[in-house]
């Protein structure tokens, strides 16, 4: 009997019996005459949920030309389904610790945090550090805007730094003063975060999806959203729309959580991969050492056994050999030494009758012969990391080629030295604008030089007015406090007076005061010709701890009309002030240090240029706080002898001039500019 044929009796039996019945796309369609019977479809004695996939009828009537026309389908169940949502918010901002702030005894490491943002977070958010806050931030915020606004979280002379090593990650610094201390987390606090998003969760562990994947490894349904909008003028009308509708594969399970066991591990192969920290095979410990002999010989009951194991503490079995190898209990055992012990048993064993193994007990670990990476030594990364730093730092201030080398550095403080220019002894304005362009022709009425005065030993002849019979080379001190001795004007000079106690000398024509430039040299120059270029202060918030200062000048010299020998002296003294009462802000006195550099020149008629400077470095030497210096002389850095163990020092630059007696009258001149 076809299906259209069977359709015909329940159809009569209902009153439908002109009923015609035809088969459409899947649906049958039952066309009646006049009859208004309306058909719908139940399961009859359960016969409905014998359908595998699980299906329900569904019926459609409708009139045509005076007919009724029914459709009977046969509709599948959905595989699965649910009528329930919740509104679901986006994880907020987290941060955690990556790296915790610390020191040893020479370097201190960072705190690390790592501020995460998921990228579907909408809303805006406030980092907070005890009672400071920051502006409202938001996911369009990078590291720049990061950094910029956890400014006002930074304590004192500290600061943060903020990269983004990876996607939606921020790293967070603590830097400068906060650098070494172990720091709690910065707090998140979330701000105008808009609604949840709705958010469906569907349960696929159903009979529907089980019976689909029962005979295939995958299938395609639709995933399909209805929405049911209520008529904002008629609340008791709803329409239903399909928003949404697509195809997903959903693919039969081959493991359960029933086949879950723990995984054979091939020792040969160890795993790898399971942590950053590096592994070789080198580094695995053999395990407890042990020691296997059979014994026996039909005779002896009593045996020694070296085994070389190095320790008393030791577990000892014996077997049988052959049989059931059924465990044997020795007689009596004894542990002669750490490395040998003694078995005796009742009866004598046959030939290689048991089989003794000796183990060890604890760990008396043997490792193959190896060696450790950095990252397996716990913080020897960050101590290397430090020192290196450091040795970029100390490379910064090794010169590259002639002149100072060494990274850019933010310049903290700064002084412009003065630009001078001078033609001595004249007092006259010469029309020129540096050294070589002066023009010998233009010059004034010549002056003269003066010779300095070497004196070996280091004796005086104390004066208390001008010697009647004065005497060339020797050094006469002037020592009548009552008045000051006049020294008159000689070679285009104008008379001074030196008061006491003071120094002056006779060049075979005149008299002329002279200066001792160095403490205990034995050398006195013209004091005419002695000048002090500059003098700066330096203070320890200018050079703080890890910083440099550096001095840069050059001058240009040259010597007009002389026929004799000239040379100029040019030192850098370094002062420190002291206070009354002590404090840097009242100055009772400045006690020069020896000169951090002394050098001289000889002057010639051709212009010459010369440069020098000085390199003062405060850093940690032994754990104390000291300032290193460092001079340059034409480009090149040299080491000096001065050590420092404070920042508050005063800088200043002294020049003299010398020459060998002379008939004529030579006129030296002198610029000193800055450079840098």
């Amino acid at each position: 009997m076809t299906p259209r044929l069977a359709l015909c009796k329940p159809l009569a039996a209902i009153g439908l019996d002109d009923a015609v019945v035809g088969k459409q796309d899947g649906s049958w369609i039952i066309s009646t005459g006049l009859q208004e019977i309306a058909l719908s479809g139940y399961s009859a004695g359960g016969l409905l949920s014998e359908l595998r996939p699980v299906s329900f009828v569904r019926v459609r009537s409708t009139q045509v030309a005076g007919q009724y026309r029914h459709e009977v389908r046969l509709v599948q169940a959905p595989l699965a389904s649910t009528a329930s949502f919740e509104l679901i918010v986006p994880p907020a901002p987290t941060v955690s610790e990556v790296q915790a702030g610390g020191a040893s005894a020479t370097t201190l490491w960072p705190e690390i945090q790592a501020l995460k943002i998921q990228p579907t977070f909408k809303g805006t958010y406030q980092l907070r550090r005890g009672f400071k806050k920051t502006r409202e931030l938001s996911v369009d915020d990078g590291p720049d805007e990061i950094q910029d606004a956890l400014s006002v979280l930074a304590d004192d002379e500290g600061s943060f730094s903020v990269s983004n090593p990876a996607t939606n990650i921020a790293h967070i610094t603590f830097n400068g003063s906060m650098a070494g201390i172990d720091q709690e987390l910065i707090e998140v606090a979330v701000f105008s975060a808009p609604p949840g998003d709705p958010t469906v969760i569907l349960d696929l562990n159903t009979a529907e999806i089980a019976a689909a994947l029962r005979g295939a490894t995958e299938v395609k349904p639709d995933l399909e959203i209805e929405v049911a909008i209520q008529d904002e003028n008629d609340p008791a009308k709803t329409y239903t729309l399909t928003p949404f509708r697509a195809p997903i594969t959903l693919i039969r399970e081959l493991n359960w959580e029933g086949l879950e066991t723990a995984a054979n591990i091939d020792w040969l192969r160890p795993p790898y991969g399971r942590t950053y920290v590096p592994f070789t095979p080198d580094q695995i410990i053999t395990g407890s050492q042990h020691y296997v002999a059979p014994i026996g010989d039909g005779v002896n009951s009593d045996f020694t056994i070296s085994h070389n194991l190095g320790t008393r503490d030791l577990h000892v079995t014996v077997r049988q050999n052959s049989g059931t190898r059924a465990i044997v209990e020795p007689l009596a055992v004894t542990f002669d030494g750490e490395d040998d012990l003694s078995i005796t048993f009742e009866d004598a064993p046959a030939l290689n009758g048991y089989v003794v193994t000796i183990s060890t007990a604890g760990p008396v670990s043997a490792f193959q012969a190896h060696g450790h990476t950095i990252a397996q030594i716990e913080g020897l990364q960050l101590i290397l990391d430090d020192l290196g730093e450091r040795v970029e730092d100390l490379e910064s201030f090794i010169p590259t080629s002639p002149g100072v080398s060494g990274n850019e550095q933010t310049v903290i403080a700064a002084w412009e030295l003065p630009e001078l220019f001078e033609v001595f002894p004249t007092r006259q304005k010469i029309e020129a604008k540096d050294v070589p362009s002066i023009k010998p022709t233009d010059l004034p009425r010549v002056g003269g030089l003066l010779p300095a005065v070497h004196v070996d030993p280091l004796v005086f002849t104390t004066v208390a007015a001008l010697p009647i019979i004065p005497v060339t080379g020797v050094i006469y001190e002037y020592t009548n406090t009552a008045a000051p001795l006049v020294i008159p004007g000689y070679l285009g000079r104008r008379s001074t007076k030196l008061n006491a106690p003071g120094f002056f000398a006779w060049d075979g024509r005149g008299f002329y005061q002279v200066e001792q430039i160095i403490a205990g040299e034995k050398v006195f120059y013209p004091s005419d010709f002695s000048r002090e270029l500059f003098r700066i202060h330096v203070n320890g918030k200018q050079l703080r701890l890890g910083k440099r200062l550096s001095l840069d000048f050059s001058l240009v010299a040259a010597v007009f009309n002389s026929n004799t020998s000239v040379h100029w002296g040019v030192a850098i003294d370094i002062g420190l002030p002291s206070g009354n009462p002590p404090n840097p802000s009242n100055i009772a006195d400045v006690t020069f240090l020896p000169p951090s550099l002394d050098h001289s020149f000889m002057l010639t008629s051709v212009p010459s240029s010369h440069g020098f400077g000085l390199r003062v470095v405060r850093k940690l030497v032994d754990f104390v706080d000291t300032c290193v210096v460092d001079r340059v002389i034409y480009g090149a850095t040299e080491a000096t002898e001065t050590t420092l163990t404070t920042a508050n020092f005063i800088l200043q630059r002294p020049a003299s001039c010398d020459s060998t007696p002379t008939t004529t009258k030579p006129i030296p001149a002198d610029s000193s500019r800055s450079m840098g």
